[in-house]
């Protein structure tokens, strides 16, 4: 997994999930969790995209052509 340290996208936390900002429109937004299996996916059609998940888990976010693990 290659992960770009020039990106704009930002992943920002919320009580509910978190926030993908700045991706491109119609880029798709894949996460999977620790072990590679897909949560869920979603087309970017906004600045910002809400994404709900469960607290206390690893997460592989697909932005595009980037990739970022994050933990929420």
């Amino acid at each position: 997994i290659s992960n770009s340290n020039r990106s704009n996208i930002k992943i920002l936390s919320t009580s509910e999930g978190v926030l993908v900002v700045d991706a491109n429109i119609g880029d798709d937004i894949c996460v999977y969790n620790i072990i590679g299996i897909l949560q869920q996916s979603v087309k970017v059609n906004a600045n910002i995209i809400d994404i709900p998940l469960k607290k206390g888990n690893y997460y592989i976010f697909k932005v595009g052509t980037e990739t970022k693990i994050i933990r929420y």
